[in-house]
């Protein structure tokens, strides 16, 4: 069992190994002896928790480029969902009535698990080196009501077993994909104006959400889409159009730059709902430029100093900007160099200067891209 991925369409380059079970009631027994905390759940909130975005201009944070959970940071400095649960039955683990899970925001380095709204799960959580529970994509979970997962709570309940629970169990059974979809539904609707096939749809769960795995939809030709199936709960969706490699639209639905005034659209299980209209209105992109130093360019190599340009405002990864700065060079100077990132549409955002290497450090810079164009100054810090 390795997260019961309820998007089949979506594909990760993380590779899991199977739990070490052969079939579900040896699964439960093996993960029950080297998880933490083993508890049916139901996901409540997901708190996005990044030092980029809770720090202050005044505040130096690591510059680390962390999108995943490298060795030797902590959680405050990898960004990360911290997901609450609320607790439905306990197996092991001293829980109360809810409990927390950290997790990161990606699939593709198997940081990052996925749940889903209106879902309960069997998880089995592990501690991390600071005590915390925390899960990872090939972490093992799962929807209680999946064929493989229901064997497995008869072994930890202490029922008997049936048939299925001492056999390889395969996925996606006809009945199996008839149960998942009356228990989720569907989004669909149009884009006023949208170019063809250029722009996509996210469906972003109003009790949080990673930005950078959120489910999306492509805008067909004639402005039409439709999601996948979602778990049931309230969603902001989110259209982002693209020419070339420059974003032309960000916008909430029904037709808003930030999140803050954004209507949702709420998914039942069993239903579609249809008929939603998205007018995005036009947006006038502008610039935000300025001035990026350091106190030691020996210290970075070709392409390592990357100026991130980040949504605040809830906007997906779609609606980001990135910049190499190249500090490689014969003399000691300059150790300052201009940029420029063209076409920022407006918004909320947070600049800020990543490197791979440790001993870096950096400021943010908060910007609100609304009218003209925007001159910041960013610093880069090693620290031996």
């Amino acid at each position: 069992m390795c997260g019961l991925v309820l998007i089949a369409s979506n594909g990760f380059g993380c590779t899991c190994r199977g739990s070490g079970g052969r079939f579900p009631r040896e699964s439960a027994q093996i993960q029950f002896q080297t998880a933490d905390a083993v508890f049916e759940g139901l996901p409540e909130r997901f708190d996005l928790r990044w030092s980029i975005l809770d720090a202050s201009e005044r505040d130096a944070i690591p510059a680390t480029r962390a999108v995943m959970a490298e060795k030797g940071l902590t959680a405050g400095e990898w960004p990360h969902l911290l997901i609450t649960f609320r607790v439905l039955r306990t197996y092991k683990g001293n829980l109360g009535s809810t409990v927390s899970i950290v997790t990161g925001l990606v699939t593709q380095d198997c940081t990052g698990a996925r749940f889903y709204p209106g879902f309960e799960y069997l998880l089995y959580a592990r501690k991390s080196q600071s005590g915390e529970l925390s899960m990872g994509l090939c972490s093992p979970y799962g929807w209680t009501r999946s064929t493989e997962v229901e064997g497995e709570l008869r072994y930890l309940r202490h029922q008997p077993p049936v048939p299925s629970d001492l056999q390889r169990v395969r996925d996606w059974t006809a009945e199996g994909r008839r149960l998942y979809e009356a228990s989720t539904g569907k989004i669909c609707g149009s884009i006023s104006g949208a170019g063809p096939g250029a722009g996509t749809v996210s469906f972003l769960p109003s009790i949080g959400y990673s930005p950078f795995i959120p489910p999306t939809a492509e805008v067909m030709p004639d402005g039409s889409f439709c999601s996948d199936w979602l778990g049931p709960g309230k969603y902001y969706l989110h259209y982002t159009e693209v020419s070339g490699t420059q974003v032309t639209s960000a916008v909430f639905y029904p037709g808003v730059t930030g999140r803050a005034q954004a209507a949702t659209v709420e998914v039942v299980a069993g239903e579609t709902r249809s008929g939603i209209k998205f007018n995005p209105p036009r947006q006038e992109p502008h610039s935000v430029r300025g001035l990026i130093s350091t106190n030691d360019k020996a210290g970075l190599g070709d392409g390592d100093a990357v100026i991130q340009l980040v949504r605040s405002d809830g906007a997906p990864q779609q609606a980001w900007h990135a910049q190499w700065i190249d500090f490689k060079g014969m003399f000691p100077l300059p150790k300052v160099k201009y940029f420029r990132f063209e076409n920022v549409l407006p918004g909320q955002y947070v600049a800020y200067v990543s490197v791979p290497q440790q001993g870096w450090l950096t400021k943010v810079v908060h910007v609100e891209v609304k009218t003209g164009d925007k001159f910041i100054v960013l610093e880069l810090d090693h620290r031996m």
